[in-house]
């Protein structure tokens, strides 16, 4: 084994253009030599291993709150952007999380989602079609993050030509 591998990343590796254009070694390293890594500059825990991730999932004492500890660090010209953030039903623990996933259930019952099937095939279709036209995917970059966002667009009312306006302020 070599120095390379056997090294996990140091900071100016993980979440860097080298690990976001392949992750795959960098994660196979952190699950071979450190699969909880705290990671210093960004001050979070990197979980690696599936078992790991479903565990503290399940943990009582888990949160989801990741605005927090960024909070705290922040300077306070961003306290009432991290504020605002903290409101967020995915940064959210119960039981503010119940309650906001309570409001948003009723858009997701299974009745009015087979009612925007369509509209949702017809969409993954147009990034199926696009993606052929040019050779190829990027699933989170041209499907996985567009296609949430463009579904909530069109739930909302949202105008087609306003929805990459409501995509960057997203």
């Amino acid at each position: 084994m070599t120095q390379e591998t056997a090294t996990p990343p140091g900071p100016a590796r993980l979440f860097g253009p080298d690990m976001l254009a392949d992750p795959y070694p960098i994660y196979h390293r952190l699950r071979s030599t450190e699969p909880i890594h705290w990671h210093e500059p960004l001050h979070v825990w990197v979980l690696t291993r599936y078992a790991d991730v479903t565990a503290l999932l399940h943990n009582p004492h888990g949160s989801s709150d990741r605005t927090r500890s960024a909070q705290a660090q922040a300077p306070p010209e961003l306290q009432e952007l991290f504020s605002f953030r903290s409101n967020a039903m995915h940064n959210a623990d119960p039981p503010r999380h119940t309650r906001l996933r309570i409001l948003v259930s009723k858009a997701f019952t299974p009745a009015a989602v087979e009612r925007i099937a369509p509209f949702i095939q017809t969409e993954v279709g147009a990034a199926v079609d696009a993606a052929l036209a040019r050779g190829g995917m990027e699933i989170i970059h041209d499907l996985a993050y567009p296609l949430p966002v463009t579904v909530i667009a069109h739930l909302l009312g949202v105008p087609r030509e306003d929805r990459d306006q409501l995509k960057k302020w997203c």
